[in-house]
């Protein structure tokens, strides 16, 4: 990420090197490198005759159900959040995990997200990465690099080549459900364990073109079109799991390709404890630095 003049002036270069170029294989080691751990998937369970319903009451089918999931979890307020986005690429897997909490009806939330050294991308950081998010724009802070501590750097989501889908070390729960907008594919895997709960298991596929066109007119119309052309070429498929509801619980994407020796990206977010508060703070103009992701 190379910074612009704004608010507290530029700080030089910003390394936004995390999932993008090490995909790319920049990094080159033979061993593991983790900011945390996956999360497990839930247990199977014994299956039954009917899933999620819509406000009329009847069952739906898999694919409606997902293609309702983000406007779902919109209405359902505020939850925690767990993600982690993995990469193999070279010998080197890497794991970026982050914890934190989101508005699903306001689009805004913060991350705190654990990066191993190897995938830093910049000089030593004093502790984990913080992320906002806001409707259109991230916010980073201990970035590294050459970026004070003490600043934020901006990202308008729409400039980002894929839209920050992955490349910023986590998938915000928004974009994460949205994406779901483009169903093309799926089916229902039946019933699954998880935390003493319940939750229906879905697979299937997903065509990024089709979100963009699923959410035209609205505010993440810009995201969207950058999500979709930065997965040009690539196959996305997912998991999901959603409870009787049809409440998003957990969503994983694995975005593959056909470029050979470059290894897939995958990105799990988790939500949990709805009704939490998310007391969410923008940082001040005084705090922070605009930036864009520098083409390498």
């Amino acid at each position: 990420m190379a910074e612009r003049g704004a608010g507290r002036g530029t700080a030089g270069p910003v390394a936004m090197a995390m999932v993008a170029l090490i995909a790319a294989g920049t990094v080159s080691a033979c061993s593991p490198a983790s900011g945390g751990t996956l999360p497990s998937a839930p247990a199977p369970v014994a299956a039954v005759p009917s899933g999620p319903v819509g406000p009329d009451g009847v069952p739906l089918g898999p694919v409606e159900r997902l293609l309702r999931a983000a406007d779902v979890l919109a209405g359902a307020g505020t939850s925690r959040v767990r993600t982690a986005v993995e990469t193999a690429s070279g010998g080197t897997r890497v794991v970026i995990t982050g914890e934190g909490v989101f508005d699903h009806g306001a689009g805004v939330g913060e991350l705190e997200l654990t990066v191993p050294e190897a995938a830093g991308g910049g000089g030593p950081r004093s502790g984990p990465v913080i992320t906002v998010f806001g409707p259109g724009e991230i916010y980073l802070r201990n970035r590294g690099g050459e970026v004070p501590p003490d600043t934020w750097v901006r990202v308008g989501t729409a400039g980002v080549p894929d839209g920050n889908l992955v490349t910023g070390g986590a998938t915000d729960p928004a974009t994460a459900a949205a994406l779901l907008r483009g169903v093309t594919h799926a089916e229902d895997r039946g019933r699954v364990g998880a935390d003493g709960e319940r939750w229906w298991y879905h697979r299937g596929t997903v065509d990024p073109a089709a979100a963009a066109r699923a959410v035209r007119g609205l505010p993440e119309q810009g995201q969207f079109e950058a999500v979709a052309a930065g997965l040009t070429g690539r196959e996305v498929t997912f998991e999901a799991w959603l409870d009787d509801e049809g409440l998003l619980r957990r969503v994983t994407y694995r975005f593959g390709t056909a470029e050979a020796g470059a290894g897939d990206l995958v990105s799990t977010t988790e939500l949990l404890d709805f009704g939490v508060p998310v007391p969410v703070r923008v940082p001040p103009e005084g705090e922070v630095a605009d930036g864009t992701v520098a083409a390498r």
